[in-house]
């Protein structure tokens, strides 16, 4: 008797509870389903994006016409620019740019680059083709001072470019500290790369 006596008392507790905060109760619930429901249906269509996005790009990659492969890329960057593909294609457009000649082209997908958040590792390969856009235009001094921002620069590229601005600037000693880095790494990495002859020749006439 006792027993059912106290669960006589649980019971009225909780009825006593259920009334006073039964609209609390609810919406809680409620809140707790929706974030449910809006969380899944977040994650289902954020990963179908990524795999499509993931698909797209490896397919543009594929692509060996030229001028199909650009125009495709434009079209990727739009319909997937949240995605983190969308920079990587953007770095297709620089280099596309600056193979033409579109130095204003250049700029500007470096800019939104650095506007969106980019990776580093995005952004140093774009800084990289910008220093190249600036010492074809003969703006030396921009070349190396863009060179500055890349975070990973040891790269062989990084120190070619830094030692064609340098000698174009006649700074010889500065070029030619720049050229010995740069097929110092370059025989580590890739000592069969005929890049080297062109390293050498650059040092010859320094």
């Amino acid at each position: 008797m006792h027993a059912n006596h106290e669960a006589d008392i649980v019971v009225n507790n909780l009825k006593k509870f259920y009334s006073k905060y039964n609209k609390i109760i609810f919406l809680f619930v409620i809140s707790f389903i929706t974030i449910s429901i809006v969380t899944f249906t977040y994650q289902y269509f954020h990963n179908r994006y990524e795999t499509q996005a993931s698909e797209n790009f490896y397919t543009l990659l594929k692509i060996e016409d030229n001028y199909e492969k650009i125009n495709k890329a434009k079209k990727f960057v739009v319909e997937y620019k949240s995605s983190p593909y969308a920079s990587l294609t953007q770095l297709l457009l620089i280099s596309d740019d600056l193979k033409k000649g579109n130095w204003q082209g250049v700029d500007m997908q470096v800019q939104r680059l650095i506007q969106n958040g980019a990776p580093v590792f995005v952004l140093d390969q774009a800084y990289l083709l910008q220093a190249r856009r600036f010492l074809s235009t003969n703006q030396e001094d921009k070349a190396l001072l863009i060179l500055k921002k890349i975070k990973n620069p040891n790269q062989v590229t990084v120190y070619l470019i830094t030692g064609l601005a340098e000698k174009k600037l006649r700074n010889y000693d500065n070029a030619e500290e720049a050229f010995i880095k740069a097929s110092t790494l370059l025989s580590r990495t890739n000592p069969e790369s005929s890049l080297k002859n062109f390293i050498w020749y650059q040092q010859s006439i320094s």
